[in-house]
């Protein structure tokens, strides 16, 4: 099954690829399609709400690609100050009550476990094995 992630982000795209590792899935994103970025996607994130940016960057790269698309944006507790080195982005600022650290502090398994896009891409990737097993 081919699906592409509206993300052109490096560090979503080493954290998506991960969660799918070993799994039966083609999943792509824009720069595996060679969908150079357009003036229009600037657009793509200018909602209120986290939910409404998400599908309008999977509507988005779906159109463009052709395929299938899914995509996220994370909301979660953000720090004043930074705490700890690791992860990408923002994830030094992003605290988890779950782990009581951020996901700078985190081992990468720990994060993958309790962030929103770890439990997000988990239910897709079960929804996704039963669609195969029943088409199978």
């Amino acid at each position: 099954m081919k699906l592409i992630v509206g993300t052109r982000s490096p560090g979503k795209t080493r954290e998506i690829r991960e969660l799918f590792a070993g799994l039966p899935f083609d999943v792509a994103f824009p720069a595996d399609r060679l969908l150079q970025p357009l003036p229009e996607e600037a657009d793509l994130e200018r909602s209120t709400s986290y939910v409404e940016n998400a599908v309008s960057k999977a509507r988005y790269y779906g159109t463009r690609s052709g395929m299938p698309a899914v995509a996220e944006t994370c909301d979660g507790v953000i720090l004043r100050e930074p705490r700890g080195t690791a992860g990408f982005g923002y994830d030094p600022l992003f605290y988890s009550e779950e782990l009581h650290m951020t996901f700078g502090e985190a081992p990468p398994a720990a994060k993958h476990r309790v962030s929103h896009r770890g439990r997000a891409f988990r239910a897709l990737i079960e929804v996704l094995l039963r669609r195969m097993s029943n088409v199978q």
